[in-house]
């Protein structure tokens, strides 16, 4: 391959966990180039709209707290207790990330419009809950994201140069 070597991706999961036991996981997954694409209203509504109807392709799972912000999404994907479950938690957000961009391709196709068509990087990021208090901090830390992002914002607008 010589100068043209591809680029090795950083392992992003545990290498010795076991992503289709039983727990949750606060997810991470960000567009494309941290474009600001999830701002379009038609394609947050898909967001929303996909993330909700997960458990129905995915038995045993529960789309939990959920926020989309410019650049990137934020929510909590549960493994139930109880189940075989048959998907791990890279492919149960692989195929989110699936019925989303088919989603938006269609209202593209449908509309006319001209947006960008690839809206999400390449992986996502995973935080593997321990335990009640580290559940109520990520839930916590998701809904409180878009306040904490417009106070961060005001501070830098009125910082002084």
């Amino acid at each position: 391959m010589g100068s043209l070597q591809k680029k090795r991706r950083k392992r992003m999961r545990l290498k010795s966990y076991n992503y289709k036991q039983p727990g949750s996981y606060a997810i991470t997954i960000c567009t494309k180039q941290r474009k600001n694409l999830f701002t379009l209203p038609a394609l947050r509504s898909i967001l929303y709209k996909e993330w909700a109807q997960l458990p129905q392709h995915y038995p045993g799972t529960v789309a939990g707290t959920f926020v989309v912000m410019h650049d990137h999404l934020h929510g909590i994907l549960t493994l139930k207790d109880g189940f075989m479950h048959e998907y791990s938690v890279s492919r149960i957000i692989g195929g989110y990330k699936s019925l989303v961009a088919n989603a938006w391709l269609y209202y593209l196709n449908e509309t006319g419009h001209k947006y960008p068509g690839k809206i999400w990087q390449s992986s996502f990021y995973d935080h593997i809950i321990r335990d009640d208090v580290d559940f109520k901090n990520q839930a916590a830390y998701i809904r409180n994201n878009p306040a904490a992002y417009k106070a961060r914002k005001r501070v830098r607008k009125h910082k002084p140069v």
